[in-house]
């Protein structure tokens, strides 16, 4: 077998010191190499401050593609693509595939109107000059095609690198007697991902619900508002608020919660990588129907999925009210549709895409 070079580019990269930046970013990396690829990894320098760290980050990428002939592989578009776009201006033997996640792709909520057109312009340039484009499902590769013009041909999914198995899974969930269930919230705590709408449905359910216990994992600029929502059920002991942790730290949370709360309405909600590590772990989601996460989710389970946020905590409300053997059914359920996203089963074919750039 012939040796397979490859450059990956991101923005963001797990580090020590922030070991949750872009995780599925080394799990498609870590994937390549079981794969056969001999791959290098430029990423964005996390000890730094955020412009020396960015300055530093874009000249290494600029020299080292410079003198590079192969496979360039950019993740996170609008903010790692610029100094891949000026190296390929001195360098045309570059061959650039793109990886779209969600936002690098279409503004957040809020963002401000010259940001989001630079992002804009730079996706733009980048498709214009890349071989290929990586998405994580096909409602995102609709809306890269549509929006951008891209064609359709040169666009290929991939589920951000799948789920880890051996990590995600349901080994080692504990027992649950009658109604003592535990209800978790893992994101950043952002208005599109929905933290302030968990929070005000906790409150809510916990109302009527006394054993019911909550855990909320994440961070991000709405934390006070989150925080200051379930103030009385932080101190009456029944809801612990934690910041971003681990993906090992992630799959013990999941395996200790019975319901995911996922009422997320982000137009860049490529994926939902969150739901599916959160099913292979048995933790059933309570959904907000949007973006991606529709594709997860087939005929016998489309009860789990919500319209509005009235309608999500009504769907809430009932699937609390089930007994553990029912429970035990669903879960059952939820892990046999995340198999579809094992790590082991989707990476050979984005693999084989990569391939038809390196020869």
């Amino acid at each position: 077998m012939f040796e397979m070079n490859l450059i990956l580019v991101s923005n963001l990269y797990p580090s020590d010191n922030r070991p949750y930046y872009g995780t599925f970013v080394r799990n498609i990396n870590d994937n390549l190499n079981r794969d056969g690829w001999r791959t290098e990894v430029i990423s964005l320098g996390a000890e730094q401050s955020k412009i020396v760290g960015y300055l530093a980050f874009y000249l290494k990428v600029f020299w080292r593609l410079l003198r590079f002939n192969g496979c360039v592989y950019v993740h996170y578009v609008s903010h790692s693509m610029p100094p891949v776009i000026v190296a390929w201006l001195f360098n045309r033997d570059l061959r650039i595939v793109l990886n779209y996640h969600g936002s690098d792709a279409f503004s957040e909520l809020g963002e401000v109107r010259w940001r989001a057109r630079l992002k804009r312009k730079v996706c733009v340039v980048a498709n214009y000059i890349s071989k290929g484009v990586v998405v994580p499902s096909k409602y995102f590769k609709e809306c890269i095609v549509s929006s951008y013009g891209v064609d359709e041909r040169l666009v290929f999914v991939s589920p951000s690198g799948g789920v880890d198995g051996k990590l995600f899974n349901s080994f080692g969930r504990l027992e649950r007697c009658g109604c003592d269930y535990t209800i978790l919230f893992a994101g950043r705590f952002i208005e599109e991902k929905g933290c302030v709408a968990a929070a005000k449905v906790a409150v809510s359910i916990a109302k009527s619900n006394k054993k019911l216990r909550f855990i909320f994992v994440g961070g991000g600029p709405l934390i006070n508002d989150v925080l200051f929502i379930l103030r009385y059920l932080v101190e009456e002991g029944r809801c612990t608020v934690v910041g971003s942790v681990s993906q090992h730290e992630l799959a013990s949370y999941y395996k200790l919660s019975d319901f995911l709360l996922f009422p997320s309405v982000r137009k860049g909600e490529s994926l939902g990588l969150v739901l599916i590590e959160a099913m292979a772990c048995g933790c059933v989601p309570v959904v907000r129907s949007n973006g991606a996460v529709k594709e997860i989710f087939c005929e016998e389970l489309d009860y789990l999925l919500s319209d509005s946020n009235e309608k999500f905590e009504e769907t809430l409300h009932q699937i609390v009210g089930l007994d553990s053997l029912a429970l035990k059914v669903i879960q059952s359920d939820v892990e046999r549709v995340s198999a579809r996203y094992l790590a082991e089963n989707i990476s050979y074919e984005l693999s084989e895409f990569l391939r038809g750039f390196h020869e």
